[in-house]
């Protein structure tokens, strides 16, 4: 039988096998090897001839160009047998031809560079960039060729790019899964099948399979596919916020993520990948009320169990297809199997020789049987293919017969099914293989979870028995020392390793990679991680608890993240604010974890207020709400076991969490609280930061001689303590009560205070919110160029930091004054943006002030039916939270309508209330337009009559 190569040639595809193109790949010399139905492929001996072949097929074609052909062209790597090829090259080639529309010849980079000299006379290449292919792999940089006989205009590649995703690049191709694709992909496109679990044992490649389905249904979902990785999540509670994450949905005012993501959903066409769901079938009812309530969101589930929901379609992920041991084929036919092609492909990546040949195919095909066709475990015994050949890699796997036994297999898990127990020792087998320090190194790894970086594998793994000597158990955990500075990047530390430790981890840690026992990937701020498939950490963890280092470990990893916590809070109000928060995004599993750890183990209840506090400012920030509060509230309920000062900095950071949800009443309480334990421990920071939170309260209620009483006193106590942030931040709140209260010239004053401080500090959040506030004493004196400079400036930040809350308060900002400057149209588009992006994070503060800017401008265009039921809902809004300013401006605006309505008595009853409410807050209004509300009440004044007017007026007040 002859031997199966790899070897890398030239291949052209296309959609369909016509004759004129087989004869115009026969006149360049190429040989088709393939050609059914719609595909035709062929091999060239150089990229050239490739080229010319395309060409003169395409001239070939009759008819109008939507019938024309599509083309492809690649330089890759085959496996080659008697004609017939397969391979990475040809599952790239499938991709780039999927990604092109008929009558186009896309050419990939390695083509471009080696055929740019043998183009035909007047052809060219149009370089398209790089794009993301549906195969998942690294990018590739795309070229049209393109010749003035031939059409050059094609609508944009069907690529990855061209959709909302977060797909991540895959190492490896999928491999001998095309039918499993297709038949999922079917399901999935039946419109009653809303959800579709992948069901199937422990390394079956269910994940692998959903992102590969997703990737090819992308298109047709306009808001597009998420992956949300759910293995390290082990509370069903968390489902909601994990969800949120990965779509960027920022939890904000009283509704809980649960309650926000289907109104958020309802009109999107989205696919949701929720993976390794087994553990989390308790948030089941959440993913019903998702597909109840979004017609157009499909979810894509993989599951050790199904979920029993209706329009739930299950999919069983069978093993690879195996061959039958007594009648083995030749290499070639062999190699076409799903698991022997695996194996293959798998094999040649760690030693580029490997060869199918008559010699090794039997061992081969025994290998992948008794691994039963588990993917996983197939990777795992390829991967030592350099060290081992076949037949020896078989008999460590334990003899050549079907049933000998394997103890390694079996022992220590009787009671998991066969093919489980079958990965157990796959992965038990490739640990054993592992030399002492690598076995070492892979059992702490286990303890992360969602991956590390090397300095943390070296803070917390450590050294002992790496071969360069201990440095003891709490040395190394600072932060600072182990390149999470604001400006470093792993990537350099790797190539240029700064210490011998960190040189043997890169060492080991390759090691592992190529072992296929690690994965090694770049996460969102550059840097390079290293992860586990949470089957192989379950593991890694098994030998962790054995060894009897589990207790330690887990105490250094709850150590090291709160290092990072901690150094994280102190940069957020700081310039490096949004590096920072990606960071902690980042590792937010791990976080989990060491949270988890921490409420498990009673001694470790200070770590654990320690962290929970630390991360309050980042729950906030990123929309975590209901999550911190959760944390916080589980660590405050330890009660006794707490220090006095480390529950007031909770205390503190639960307020301003529950502040952020709109529970004022709560906010107000846990304020009380904070302030009267921060003046009996003689805090003084803590007690300004609970004065400044009792006057967010009295100033979000009207009260503002109240909020300026404790802004002022919490001002006093951080100019004693030098505490500029602070004291900027005292300043700014003195500056809107000021305002509020008609006093221009003192807001102007302490909000350009306030201004310079926070400029010198770098805090973008505060600036934008000081150059929204100065925006509004602009209007409030007609300056309103000066307020729409102010207003954009403030938006740009906004949009430099991605502060979403910000961004929606900032349209609804430019929006009235667009309409107080008459610009309807404008004023409009600008507050539906704001409405829109509000109602997505669930900011009711701002959802309900829009609501009634949006009611004004439909009072002033005359569409009095629209502007009922806005103005309506907006006083419901602001009435459930005693937002006495914006509910004076809802009954004006009310009034208003109801005066064009024909009722005039109720006109006037309103505008007494409002006049009266108005009185009580003792302070001018601001945004309102008096001279034309005047104008639009006039009618209903004159229906009414005078004396009858005043007393409907009386009766409102």
């Amino acid at each position: 039988m002859p031997d199966l190569h790899t070897k890398t040639i030239t291949l052209l595809a296309a959609d369909r096998a016509d004759l004129p193109l087989q004869e115009a790949i026969a006149a360049q010399g190429g040989t088709v090897f393939l050609a059914a139905g719609r595909a035709c492929y062929a091999a060239f001996a150089t990229p050239a001839a490739a080229l010319r072949a395309a060409l003169a097929g395409q001239r070939a074609q009759v008819g109008p160009p939507p019938a024309w052909l599509r083309l492809a062209i690649h330089t890759g790597p085959v496996s080659e047998q008697e004609g017939t090829y397969t391979g990475p090259g040809v599952s790239r080639l499938a991709s780039l031809l999927g990604a092109g529309h008929p009558g186009q010849i896309l050419v990939s980079q390695a083509v471009a560079t080696a055929g740019q000299r043998g183009l035909p006379d007047g052809a060219t290449l149009q370089d398209l960039g790089e794009r993301r292919l549906n195969d998942l792999l690294a990018r590739e940089r795309i070229y049209q060729l393109q010749s003035p006989d031939l059409p050059a205009v094609f609508p944009p590649l069907q690529t990855l790019d061209q959709l909302p995703n977060n797909l991540a690049p895959q190492l490896y191709p999928l491999v001998g899964r095309e039918s499993e694709v297709a038949a999922a992909r079917a399901l999935l496109r039946r419109p009653e099948v809303r959800v579709l679990t992948l069901t199937g044992p422990v390394g079956t490649g269910k994940t692998r399979l959903a992102l590969q389905i997703a990737a090819e249904l992308l298109p047709t979902f306009v808001q597009g596919a998420w992956y949300v990785p759910l293995a390290t999540i082990e509370n069903p509670s968390l489902v909601a916020p994990a969800i949120a994450g990965v779509l960027g949905i920022k939890e904000s005012g009283s509704a809980t993520l649960a309650v926000r993501l289907p109104e958020v959903l309802r009109e999107q066409q989205i696919l949701l990948i929720l993976d390794n769901f087994e553990r989390l079938v308790g948030a089941a009812p959440l993913v019903a009320a998702l597909v109840a309530a979004a017609p157009g969101l499909k979810i894509l589930v993989t599951s050790r169990e199904v979920l029993r929901l209706a329009g739930e379609a299950t999919f069983a992920v069978p093993p690879l297809a195996l061959p039958d041991l007594q009648q083995l084929p030749a290499p070639a036919a062999l190699a076409q199997l799903p698991a022997i092609a695996l194996f293959l492909a798998r094999a040649q990546e760690a030693d580029p020789g490997f060869a199918l040949t008559a010699e090794n195919a039997s061992a081969v095909a025994e290998i992948c049987t008794r691994l039963d066709g588990l993917p996983l475990a197939i990777e795992l015994a390829a991967a030592r293919s350099k060290q081992l050949p076949p037949v020896a890699l078989l008999a460590r796997l334990g003899g050549m017969t079907r049933h000998a036994s394997l103890p390694v297999l079996t022992s220590g898990a009787p009671h998991l099914p066969a093919r489980q127990q079958t990965l157990r020792g796959a992965i038990g087998w490739s640990y054993a293989l592992l030399a002492p320090a690598e076995q070492q190194l892979f059992a702490r790894l286990g303890v992360f979870a969602g991956g590390c970086t090397v300095a943390a594998a070296a803070a917390i793994g450590g050294s002992e028995g790496l071969g360069v000597g201990g440095w003891g158990s709490g040395e190394g955990l600072g932060v600072g020392s182990w390149g999470l500075g604001t400006d470093e990047r792993p990537q350099s530390k790797i190539q240029n390793p700064k210490s011998k430790i960190e040189s043997v981890l890169v060492t080991q840690l390759t090691s592992l990679v190529d072992k296929s026992l690690l994965r090694r990937e770049v996460d969102a701020t550059g840097t390079i991680r290293y992860r586990m498939l949470e089957t192989i950490r379950e593991y890694a963890l098994e030998q962790l608890e054995d060894d009897g280092e589990a207790l330690a470990l887990r105490q250094r990893h709850a150590v090291y993240y709160l290092a990072l916590a901690e150094a994280a809070a102190a940069q957020l109000a700081g310039p490096q604010q949004g590096p920072w928060l990606t960071r902690l995004e980042v590792d937010h599993q791990n976080l989990r974890a060491a949270l988890t750890w921490c409420r498990m183990d009673l001694s470790s209840a200070d770590l654990g207020i320690r962290l929970v506090t630390a991360l309050g400012p980042f729950w906030n920030m990123h929309g975590y709400l209901s999550e911190g509060r959760q944390w916080l509230e589980g660590a405050l309920a330890l009660g006794g076991g707490i220090a006095p000062a480390r529950q007031l900095a909770a205390l503190q950071a639960l307020s301003a969490l529950v502040w952020a949800q709109g529970d004022i009443t709560r906010a107000a309480q846990l304020g009380q609280e904070s302030l009267a334990l921060a003046q009996q421990l003689g805090d003084r920071h803590a007690t300004a930061l609970a004065l400044n939170q009792a006057g967010n309260v009295a100033y979000l209620q009207g009260d503002y001689a109240q909020a300026g009483a404790c802004y002022a006193e919490s001002m006093q106590l951080r100019r004693a303590l030098g505490d500029r942030a602070a004291i900027a931040a005292s300043l700014h709140n003195l500056g809107i009560v000021a305002l509020a209260q008609g006093d221009h010239a003192g807001a102007v004053a302490a909000l350009t205070e306030s201004l310079a401080w926070q400029r010198a500090g770098g805090d973008a959040r505060s600036i934008s919110l000081s150059l929204t506030n100065l925006a509004e004493a602009a209007v409030q004196t007609g300056d309103y160029d000066r307020a729409r400079s102010l207003y954009e400036e403030s938006l740009a930040l906004r949009q430099q930091i991605g502060d979403k809350t910000g961004l929606a308060a900032s349209f609804s900002d430019l929006g009235d004054l667009a309409r107080v400057q008459g610009r309807l149209a404008e004023a409009e588009a600008l507050l539906s943006e704001g409405l829109t992006l509000s109602r997505e994070l669930g900011d009711q503060l701002v959802i309900a002030r829009v609501l009634y800017k949006l009611g004004n401008i439909a009072n002033q265009r005359g569409d009095y039916i629209r502007a009922g039921p806005l103005l309506a809902e907006s006083l419901v809004r602001c009435r459930d939270r005693s937002l006495k300013p914006d509910i004076v401006e809802c009954l004006i605006g009310l009034a208003i309508t109801a005066a064009a309505s024909g009722r005039p008595e109720r006109a006037a009853r309103l505008c007494g209330a409002a006049a009266t409410l108005q009185a009580a807050l003792g302070s001018p209004r601001s945004g309102g337009l008096p001279a034309l509300e005047e104008h639009l009440l006039q009618p209903a004044r004159q229906a009414l009559g005078a004396a009858a007017w005043a007393a409907a007026q009386a009766a409102g007040a």
